[in-house]
């Protein structure tokens, strides 16, 4: 068992499956040290289980391959088959080549022979057909003249592997074993994980590992075409013990079976068929693809083909008819309050949300409660309280202990320091800050800078101590210009910001969210604001935002797409009109996409697990009608949304 866990480890290291393996089986023995019972024979040019010059027999507790009844072995290839098909597993056999070889045996045949995994069945094989369609494992003899001959190799009757990701369609290939000469015993291990990956170890040494066996090529003969399907991967089959002309004995043919920790189970895969991906970062769109989900990751995206009949036959299948897939969307600037709001976010296709402020942490308390899956809610990004002059009633309720800020404005170094170090305190992944007087309040005017430039560095240096960027409201250029010059990573709005504050930010490499629609929800009655002054203000505003981020683009700042709404009961503002502004700005429908998907998971690091439709990546994913590649206003009714692997909405049907 403990050579067993050494094996598995390897396996995680090449992250194979992402998972903890606990695994308490035993070893089941297939072969019983007394008879063949539980094993199929067929030998070419002979019917199924006609065991022809009693080739494979057991004496003395050993399973033995013989030609003492032979007088020609004429290609009389054989093998010996397990009536149970496996499909991941750790397999260890015991063998030793014995005596001389059979008459007329083949020059290459000798001390020669194999165990053949992910096989076809001993009853499928026509009465002439030489090989199983199978992975073979060859077991190879030294010579005894000196010279390399390394056992565990790997030949593919009928089929073909893959090797750091290319298809392999050589015959054999060797392994890096060492060389056994004479009848010394040797221990082969197979461990066999699916189509994911197979690997060969000889006396508790890998020598051979490749991935994504299929059916393919040649090397075999006389088989039923119906049963040879090119292309079809091989997730499971059969387990056969070869006879090639040179006698061999096995003494030990035991299986652990993996099937519980590896093989995908129904409950936990689904497969979207039929699908149209929208590949973010190519702008290409992928058709007839087949996405295949496990847990909350995407396991695969490939072209449709047949072979899925490997997988449970009760596994859940969606056929979306052509429908595009593009990523879930994220939304970079948000104020999400309660459960029922992030829920309308999530509906509305927004899979990842950066909170940009809220009393009482909580965002950080739902960023918790939705990694632990107690809500169906987008993935958070927590950044608690603004650092402002004027701080929330509700943060000093939080840290009575900085009570000495209360009554004063929190201004200096020293203060916004203290304040940063309260938040970092409490878990929040950014700080956020307000360069500016903000614009929603008919008392405050949104050019009024707040902090310098050394305050705004100070804040920056104390987020850096825990790698903890900085996001600065800002729409008034001065404000806006110390907070890039403070080396905060995005500035949030940017109404007035000149031309040289953004050639700042591009040569700086810092963000702009511009949040372009909701200003003009200013300007409407309901939605998020509903005030007359207001309304004034955002008259002003909307021409000069996008104006702003027009510049911006043309200049080459980054830019990401967000609401800034916070997705009330009363809120109209969703992210395919953000989409729509950008597009408005110049941008094509791809940046658009962009912004609120691979760009956007860049700014907030973390395009390791989203912002793009990638093997491995969380499946976080929406289905449009359209594509929005060319109707970026297709995001606004996805049909269906995907977040972490689970349907939150499916209007698939409708």
């Amino acid at each position: 068992m403990k050579q067993v866990l050494t094996f598995l480890t390897l396996f995680l290291a090449l992250n194979v499956f992402a998972q903890n393996i606990h695994y308490n089986g035993e070893w089941q023995q297939l072969f019983n040290g007394k008879d063949l019972t539980g094993w199929d024979v067929k030998i070419k040019g002979h019917a199924l289980n006609e065991n022809y010059g009693n080739t494979f027999r057991v004496e003395d507790g050993v399973l033995k391959v013989s030609y003492d009844q032979y007088t020609d072995f004429n290609r009389q290839y054989g093998h010996i088959f397990y009536k149970e098909d496996f499909s991941h597993y750790l397999l260890r056999i015991e063998y030793r080549f014995v005596g001389d070889q059979a008459p007329n045996g083949e020059g290459w045949a000798f001390r020669n022979s194999g165990v053949m995994v992910h096989g076809q069945s001993a009853a499928s094989m026509t009465k002439d057909q030489d090989f199983p369609i199978s992975i073979e494992v060859q077991f190879l003899g030294g010579k005894g003249d000196g010279k390399a001959r390394p056992t565990c190799n790997l030949c593919t009757p009928g089929t073909h592997v893959e090797m750091d990701g290319k298809l392999v369609k050589r015959h054999c290939l060797n392994s890096t074993s060492k060389t056994y000469d004479g009848d010394q015993w040797v221990t082969a291990e197979v461990l066999v994980l699916g189509n994911e990956m197979i690997q060969h170890i000889v006396n508790g040494d890998t020598v051979f590992t490749y991935q994504r066996p299929q059916v393919g090529g040649v090397v075999v003969n006389d088989f039923d075409p119906k049963v040879k399907k090119n292309g079809m991967m091989l997730s499971k089959g059969s387990i056969s013990l070869q006879s090639e002309s040179h006698p061999i004995e096995f003494r030990k043919v035991e299986i652990l079976d993996l099937s519980e920790q590896f093989m995908p189970r129904p409950e936990r895969m689904m497969l979207l068929t039929n699908a149209s991906v929208v590949d973010v970062v190519s702008g290409n769109i992928l058709a007839n693809q087949t996405i295949t989900i496990e847990d909350n990751k995407i396991l695969s995206i490939e072209p449709q083909k047949e072979g899925w009949s490997a997988y449970p036959p009760n596994l859940k299948i969606i056929d979306l008819k052509g429908q595009y897939v593009m990523p879930g969307m994220i939304d970079c600037h948000v104020h999400l309050r309660d459960m029922a709001a992030a829920e309308r976010a999530l509906q509305s296709g927004v899979t990842t949300a950066r909170s940009m402020g809220v009393d009482h942490f909580m965002d950080v308390g739902m960023r918790e409660l939705g990694k632990r899956g107690h809500y169906d809610i987008p993935e958070i990004i927590a950044a608690g309280y603004h650092v402002r002059p004027t701080p929330s009633d509700a943060f000093f309720m939080n840290f009575p202990h900085l009570n000495d800020l209360m009554g004063s404005e929190v201004r200096g170094e020293a203060a916004v320091t203290r304040m940063g170090a309260a938040l970092i305190s409490r878990g929040v992944d950014w700080i956020k800050t307000n360069a500016t007087a903000r614009a929603g309040l008919p008392q405050t005017d949104p050019r009024e800078p707040y902090y310098n430039e050394a305050e705004m560095t100070a804040l920056v240096k104390e987020g850096a101590t825990k790698n903890i960027p900085v996001a600065a409201h800002a729409h008034g250029d001065k404000g806006g210009r110390a907070a890039v010059l403070g080396g905060v990573k995005s500035i949030e709005h940017g109404t007035y910001l000149s031309k040289e504050t953004l050639r700042l930010m591009k040569e700086k490499g810092t963000w702009l969210v511009p949040t372009m629609a909701i200003v003009a929800d200013l300007e409407a009655p309901g939605g998020d604001y509903d005030n007359p002054l207001l309304m004034m203000r955002g008259r002003h505003m909307a021409p000069r935002i996008k104006e702003t981020a027009k510049n911006a683009y043309k200049m080459g700042v980054k830019i990401v797409a967000a609401t800034d709404t916070n997705y009330g009961k009363n809120s109209t503002l969703r992210m395919g009109l953000e989409l729509e502004e950008l597009v408005g700005i110049g941008m094509t429908n791809l940046e658009a996409i962009q912004a609120t998907t691979s760009s956007a998971a860049e700014m907030l690091e973390i395009s390791d697990h989203t912002g793009r439709i990638e093997k491995g990546l969380d499946a976080d994913l929406l289905i449009l009608e359209r594509n929005p590649l060319e109707h970026v206003g297709a995001v606004h009714d996805p049909l269906m949304v995907i977040n972490n692997g689970k349907i939150v909405i499916n209007r698939i049907d409708f």
